[in-house]
């Protein structure tokens, strides 16, 4: 039987465009929060994401919290804790986007939405949802990312680091200063 069988009627380009606008700008929020976490421990953020790769977004939200308050003088602390608090706000909203089963309606503006939960039972919830409030929850994403960005523009950041906490390629010296690392010690060979 062909795959085409099984598959339901599309989603529309835009509703499938918001759900990607949102997911797109949450990694980032997510990567930024574990580069800004990296920066204040003086970590390689390239380097952190092995650690914080397996957390979920809340714990990422709420480790930069915590080490910020025992890094940082009271006043940047509390500003760097409102981002965080903002952020971790969104997370279940963002879950159920993420997580949510998606299906289109008869208005290619609007999709529905399904979501389900089984602690003790099985319960389901169903809820219509357009492109165009997609689209805004992701606005609020991309607006906490910008006051990280910012944050860790002020905090020195971009200086240390030469640019975003993207992954490289290339093998970098390794920015605290302590010399450069062994390439082959990560391939498994040894110098």
């Amino acid at each position: 039987m062909a795959l085409d069988d099984h598959l339901g009627p599309a989603l529309s380009n835009e509703v499938l465009s918001a759900i990607g606008y949102v997911t797109t700008y949450w990694g980032q929020l997510e990567d930024h929060a574990s580069s800004a976490t990296a920066f204040l421990l003086d970590c390689v953020p390239y380097g952190f994401r092995g650690v914080s790769t397996n957390m979920m977004g809340s714990s990422k939200f709420d480790s930069l919290c915590a080490v910020a308050e025992m890094k940082l003088p009271p006043e940047q602390f509390e500003s760097l804790k409102l981002i965080t608090e903002r952020a971790a706000a969104l997370t279940a909203e963002r879950n159920r986007i993420i997580h949510g089963c998606w299906y289109p309606t008869k208005n290619p503006k609007v999709a529905k939405r399904y979501s389900y939960r089984a602690y003790g039972s099985l319960k389901q919830k169903e809820e219509r949802v357009s492109a165009a409030r997609l689209r805004s929850f992701g606005d609020e994403i991309a607006g906490e990312l910008k006051h990280l960005i910012g944050w860790l523009d002020r905090a020195g950041f971009y200086e240390r680091y030469e640019g975003p906490p993207v992954p490289s390629p290339k093998k970098r010296p390794v920015a605290s200063g302590r010399g450069h690392r062994n390439p082959d010690r990560h391939n498994g060979r040894q110098s």
